[in-house]
């Protein structure tokens, strides 16, 4: 993971592993399919993942924005 070059703090990645509260059984994107933080769906996210890096490349443009 890289951050700024001029970032004072190192990164990590906390991996968190089975204990007494872990699900054993279930599936988490089946019981509860949406994002804490944004309320969409995993297809939402990857539309806007998509349509971001669409926008982001150069020489294209989006379908709703002016022309000229």
């Amino acid at each position: 993971m890289k951050g700024p070059k001029d970032a004072q703090r190192q990164n990590w990645l906390l991996i968190k592993a089975d204990d007494a509260a872990a699900r054993q059984d279930g599936d988490i994107l089946a019981d509860a399919p949406l994002s804490v933080d944004t309320g969409r769906d995993m297809a939402a996210i990857a539309r806007d993942k998509a349509e971001t890096a669409q926008a982001a490349r150069p020489g294209t443009r989006q379908d709703d924005a002016p022309s000229g």
